[in-house]
């Protein structure tokens, strides 16, 4: 009977062995990365040519972060049967079964000016709707940028105050699916067969597709002596440090952010909003030095 066992074993290993690859994005979007980036950037680009004609060193920073979880399982048994003809039976049940989970993050930071948007080639598709994954179509962007433009102009630069926008987009989609096949036979007298079997396979998959927008205009008018008491040089070409102790990063950052250009306050800006999503986790949690 061992024999018999192992052969059923054997047989039940290479259909519940499946598994799937190491999960993409481009597996359900049928994008890779690469187009989801031009295609958010096209939106981008098409709230500028719109709205921000007179902007050209704006910049808007991008934060994207897809977390993919795949889940595979599999089971099944077979049960054998011999029945005696002066009554009674001898049966074997067999089973085999594996549960698979594969999970992909990928995080990443891009940054344009406005000027470089205007100079992107976008092909029309890009700017299509995907409503089961978001992330690969038209995903708002264009709403963003143009708040951000309109809002921008209505900003009183005397103030000294440094004006940026920021925007979390996060899109997640979950899908299942399973079979549970069954087979049942006569069982057939002085004669060991199979007379059952059954199996459950089944599948999962989490996509959740993650942008942080930050968007930053020209540097407002600050005064020489909020920057002098705020500002030190530090060892390094263009390097600026705060002057003065604090235990906030969310001070020190907007403390940077008053001197440095467009596209550098946006990252920082990304910085800040990450910062901010920790603290929300955890608010007993100091973050930052």
């Amino acid at each position: 009977m061992g024999v018999v066992c192992r052969s059923i074993i054997a047989a039940l290993v290479p259909v519940l062995g499946a598994c799937s690859t190491v999960p993409h994005v481009e597996d359900v979007t049928r994008k890779a990365t690469y187009d989801i980036v031009e295609q958010i950037r096209c939106e981008a680009r098409r709230a500028v040519v719109d709205y921000g004609y007179d902007y050209k060193t704006a910049s808007i920073a991008y934060d994207f972060d897809f977390n993919i979880t795949e889940r595979n399982n599999a089971s099944g048994d077979v049960t054998a049967m011999i029945p005696f003809l002066n009554g009674g039976n001898f049966s074997l049940t067999a089973n085999a079964g594996s549960n698979l989970t594969r999970n992909t993050i990928r995080n990443f930071k891009i940054v344009d000016s406005f000027d470089e948007l205007r100079a992107i080639k976008c092909q029309p598709d890009y700017l299509a709707t995907n409503f089961i994954y978001p992330i690969a179509g038209d995903i708002g962007v264009y709403e963003v940028v143009s708040t951000f433009i309109r809002l921008q102009k209505v900003d009183n630069q005397n103030s000294g105050e440094v004006f940026t926008f920021a925007d979390t987009l996060e899109f997640t989609t979950e899908w299942s699916g399973g079979v549970k096949p069954q087979l049942v036979l006569n069982p057939v007298a002085d004669r060991f067969r199979v007379v059952g079997a059954n199996g459950d396979f089944n599948a999962s998959r989490n996509d959740v597709h993650k942008v942080v927008l930050t968007l930053a205009g020209s540097p407002p008018k600050t005064s020489k002596m909020l920057l002098g008491k705020s500002l030190r040089p530090l060892p390094g070409p263009g390097v600026v440090g705060v002057v003065g102790d604090t235990n906030s990063s969310l001070v020190s950052t907007t403390i940077i952010q008053i001197a440095v250009n467009p596209k550098d306050r946006a990252l920082v800006e990304l910085d800040r909003q990450r910062i901010l999503a920790l603290q929300a986790k955890s608010q007993n949690l100091l973050v930052g030095p």
